[in-house]
């Protein structure tokens, strides 16, 4: 039996560890500079806190003292699958009531603001499911945006499920005993990516799926090994890439697991460790080769020094480390826990081959939270970060599963309180992510010692509220823009500029601004326009690009293109690139416009005519249609309509870039009408 000293220890350092975390609830923020983890109480009503202690204590006495009883409650097969439903209907009603946090604004902009979506091959597989869902959504006559929401959050919620069932089936092969069958389960579905249950806007859920499943095909594979669940494996690994690149985490595992399959000596765990842990390092290094090369790469990755404006946050920078210190601390302090007890392991009794596959996928998930670069603010963004620390929990729910079969039996009252602990601690600090109400205060005392980050904040608050119809909300936070954003304030000084006759005041004052934002597309598209206006297309060619890399599916980026091949006279080019746009933006008609000209330089006439009826039925205002249409009857010798066309053109748009060209028409078919 496991020694009554060693219980009593386990228990005693849970304890502790659990009163480390209280006192940081309560006290954390008044001793640290950096305490976005720490002052969601502070933004709370005091009766939560409470709350919370009342429900955590609660919890452990109910699970090691009646833990059988609750088993036994839900034992059967049917109740079990009744259970996880309900389980499924309570995190769908207490769901995110936004999408604010991770950049959620605008990936339901790349979805719900454009008919046909951008696919980038890093993450080709979740956007092309969540644009299936957002055409099903359609068929219901939502609102674009509305519709976008939905699709991710039946993604989200559909990989939640696929996580629940994944847990359930893990716990059912970590364990025969039904009541702790019941506790791995509720440590590993409540672990630090917990928060991603609620229905997360973006991708991350899929990876935490992915990551469940893999781990589940890693144990069955220790309980007896077959060529098709070693296949499966690697399936789950190539599907998982196909959803996003950072699940690329699961390689190592699944190399040692090979590799220790296929040789059979006493060499074989050495020889597997060492592939595995060069493929580890291969990977990294491939990343930031990558990131060398591409901003998309560069942006999400975290370097030895800080990026602009971020000078002081490099990988090893204070303000990191502590933010990855925050992170443990705050969606799993259980972590002293996996370190004493892979310490404590009777490593005699010990014949678990998937443990190392296990340390494996928790160091790749560690390592790639770890180089991620939180873009907008750990505070917003750290639950994209907790998905890549799943296999912590899972690691955890190993080391108490090993050896219940042999003589020494792990200690149920450790395994139910760390069960408890792990239920009851994501809702400490969920009402402040989960509420937007919440969010507010607490994201607001975040921002206002890291205001670099107030501009992507900013505009996600104004998205959230703007969704939620809350139109003063939105507006107040539209209005801390030009106040919080020194960047913004600039740009909007430097479109003033160029309008007011001063384009190289403008561009240096734009060079320098991008120097400060590298990342930032919006800036970038702003010189291009004032280098295109100036006819230097050489100087900004470079700008449209990147900032198409970084932003595929902004309309500014897309119209830029364009307009770089229609004014370099690259005209099919530029009727490529503007038919390309017109779909992602079909009901456009400035974008509409374009396409109809770039028809008409590209001699697609009939085209050309076509559109512009469709058009001015829409819209009879539009200008360019007239002058069109009046180019065509003009070819098509119809001087009385083309005279027409062009003074409707003239009239409703007399300051246009093409109304001399036009009025000179307009004046030697009149002089030719008069002398006939």
């Amino acid at each position: 039996m496991w020694s009554v000293d060693r219980t009593r220890a386990l228990c005693g350092i849970l304890l502790l560890v659990t009163l480390i975390f209280v006192t940081g609830r309560l006290a954390g923020a008044s001793l640290f500079s950096n305490h976005w983890s720490y002052n969601h109480w502070q933004h709370l009503p005091l009766w939560y806190g409470l709350l919370w202690l009342l429900f955590a204590g609660g919890l452990a006495l109910t699970f090691a003292r009646y833990g059988d009883r609750v088993a036994s409650v839900i034992g059967s097969r049917r109740k079990i699958i009744a259970t996880l439903a309900l389980l499924l209907a309570g995190l769908v009603a207490l769901q995110f009531d936004s999408f604010l946090y991770g950049g959620g604004n605008l990936r339901v902009a790349q979805i719900g603001q454009s008919d046909h979506v951008v696919y980038r091959w890093f993450e080709y597989g979740s956007v092309i499911i969540v644009s299936w869902l957002d055409a099903v959504m359609d068929l219901f006559s939502l609102h674009y945006n509305t519709a976008a929401v939905y699709a991710w959050k039946i993604f989200s919620f559909g990989c939640t499920a696929l996580s629940l069932i994944g847990a359930a089936k893990l716990s059912e092969a970590l364990s025969p005993n039904r009541r702790q069958r019941l506790f791995l389960f509720v440590i590993l579905f409540f672990g630090p990516q917990a928060i991603l249950n609620f229905g997360f806007v973006g991708v991350e859920p899929v990876i935490v799926a992915a990551s469940t499943w893999f781990a589940l095909t890693v144990v069955r594979l220790h309980e007896r090994y077959t060529v098709g669940k070693l296949a499966l494996l690697w399936g789950i690994v190539m599907l998982a890439l196909v959803m996003h690149h950072t699940t690329a985490f699961l390689i190592p595992a699944a190399i040692y697991v090979t590799v220790q399959r296929q040789r059979r000596d006493h060499r074989t765990p050495v020889i597997a460790l060492i592939a595995a842990g060069m493929a580890l390092v291969g990977i990294v290094i491939a990343a930031y080769i990558r990131a060398d090369h591409s901003l998309e790469f560069a942006r999400s990755l975290l370097f030895l020094s800080g990026k602009r404006p971020h000078s002081d946050f490099g990988i090893f920078s204070a303000r990191h480390l502590g933010d990855m210190l925050q992170l443990a601390a705050l969606v799993f302090p259980q972590i002293v826990m996996v370190v004493l007890l892979l310490m404590t392991r009777n490593r005699g009794l010990s014949n678990r081959n998937d443990l190392n596959p296990a340390l494996l996928l928790s160091a790749g998930g560690l390592v790639t939270a770890f180089i991620l670069d939180p873009v907008n603010g750990i505070a917003l963004d750290f639950p994209r970060l907790a998905a890549y620390l799943f296999p912590w929990s899972f690691l955890l729910a190993l080391l108490l599963a090993e050896d219940s079969g042999q003589k020494e039996v792990f200690s149920r009252r450790v395994t139910a309180l760390l069960a408890a602990f792990s239920l009851a601690l994501p809702f400490s600090y969920l009402p402040s992510y989960i509420r937007i109400a919440k969010a507010d205060p607490y994201v607001t005392d975040y921002l206002e010692r890291h205001d670099a980050f107030f501009r992507d904040a900013c505009l996600a608050f104004r998205d959230a509220y703007f969704y939620r119809r809350d139109f003063d909300r939105a507006n107040a936070w539209e209005w801390k823009l030009p106040i919080k954003s020194h960047a913004h304030l600039n740009l909007e000084g430097i479109k003033n500029l160029a309008l007011q006759g001063e384009p190289e005041e403008a561009l240096r004052t734009a060079y320098k601004l991008i120097a400060q934002n590298p990342y930032w597309s919006e800036a970038r598209a702003v010189l291009a326009t004032i280098q295109m206006q100036q006819g230097r297309y050489h100087l900004a060619k470079p700008h449209i690009d990147t900032a198409l890399m970084l932003e595929p599916y902004r309309r500014d980026n897309l119209v830029n293109q364009y307009r770089y091949y229609r004014d370099a006279r690259q005209f099919d080019s530029a009727f490529k690139a503007i038919e390309g746009s017109a779909r992602l933006f079909p009901n456009d008609n400035e974008m509409r416009s374009d396409l109809m000209i770039a028809f008409y330089r590209t001699a697609h006439h009939h085209a050309a005519d076509s559109l512009a009826d469709v058009l001015l039925s829409a819209d009879s205002s539009l200008p360019y249609p007239y002058a069109v249409k009046g180019y065509l009857a003009e070819a098509r010798h119809e001087s009385q309509a083309a005279i027409h066309l062009y003074t409707k053109f003239l009239t409703l748009h007399p300051d246009k870039a093409d109304s001399v060209a036009i009025n000179e028409k307009l004046r030697q078919l009149t002089e030719r009408q008069s002398r006939q």
